[in-house]
């Protein structure tokens, strides 16, 4: 009998303390305000901190603040859409929230207008100068869960983790990752599965495709990749250039798809990609699976000056 599973990896880095009981635990739905439709992976920070989430792709999101902070202001940010902050106090008798897409660049700064292969490249000569060049460590929260195609669990595992990265000044291909406190669940059913796609506490050092400085993203292989800039979008005022990328040769490169980089600075803002046919095939062969598809979102938030990987 064939059947069909969904795996889902989520990797929010973010800085946190706990879940404790002097947190105040906000929760909501973010909405664009011309269309109604949900938004999806907006940065919600905590304004003065280094703390912050993501909405999932539902443009959900639940955010733990402590209680001390509940006179601060939470700040909602998104590429294409103008930033808003609201108070605590007053978002905690909300339960949507609105963004409205920008009309307009807000940016005046002159860009000279580039080639999109040119505007990739000095992004790519700029990451060590957009991205920390000492160690970090942060905290992050981790969901791994397979379901079948009703949509029931067959697993489960989710933890805090504590994450150190490496410098970006060179190119890294490993980290480390320390699990704070965790759970994992497996129902019956999931013996019926060929394999075991079990790599969610790793994933925030497996996807940070700039620290890695993927294929895509190397100056020595970008000739086997086509580059197009697709639009124009603002971030926090800012102009931001949106690229596609795919391999030349259908055999060779592991992703497709499209990233969004910040035009004054050249720093990659986010992902999204598809692994390639070709890469699924070979994965299948591997883990003697039958993947349809593999998606990717990955996104940097902006702290202190650097970009830091913020979700996966």
């Amino acid at each position: 009998m064939n059947m069909k599973y969904v795996i889902n990896l989520i990797c929010c880095v973010v800085t946190i303390s706990s879940f404790a009981q002097n947190n105040i635990v906000l929760q909501g739905k973010i909405f664009n305000k011309n269309s109604n439709e949900p938004i999806p992976y907006v940065h919600i920070s905590l304004k003065g901190s280094s703390r912050g989430t993501v909405s999932n792709i539902s443009g959900e999101f639940q955010f733990n603040i402590p209680k001390k902070n509940e006179g601060g202001f939470i700040h909602f940010s998104c590429i294409g859409y103008k930033p808003i902050s609201l108070k605590v106090s007053r978002f905690k008798k909300l339960e949507n929230i609105y963004l409205i897409p920008f009309q307009a660049l807000l940016s005046e700064v002159i860009i000279i207008p580039k080639s999109a292969s040119d505007i990739v490249r000095d992004a790519i000569k700029n990451i060590p100068k957009n991205y920390p060049l000492i160690p970090s460590q942060s905290s992050g929260f981790y969901r791994e869960e397979v379901k079948n195609a009703k949509g029931e669990h067959l697993y489960l595992s989710e933890g805090l983790l504590q994450i150190h990265k490496e410098s970006y000044r060179n190119k890294h291909q490993r980290g480390h990752v320390k699990i704070i406190k965790g759970r994992s669940m497996a129902f019956p059913s999931l013996d019926s599965l060929n394999v075991r796609f079990i790599a969610g506490a790793h994933i925030a050092h497996r996807f940070d495709f700039v620290m890695k400085r993927k294929d895509f993203l190397s100056i020595e292989k970008m000739s086997a990749f086509f580059y197009k800039k697709i639009g124009e979008s603002a971030h926090n005022g800012k102009l931001v250039y949106t690229i596609m990328f795919w391999p030349k040769n259908k055999f060779m490169g592991k992703y497709k798809g499209k990233m969004n980089i910040e035009a004054e600075t050249g720093a990659f803002l986010s992902f999204e990609c598809k692994a390639t046919q070709h890469y699924i095939n070979s994965m299948n062969i591997i883990q003697r699976a039958k993947w349809k598809e593999r998606k990717y979102n990955v996104q940097y938030r902006l702290i202190n000056g650097k970009w830091y990987l913020n979700d996966v």
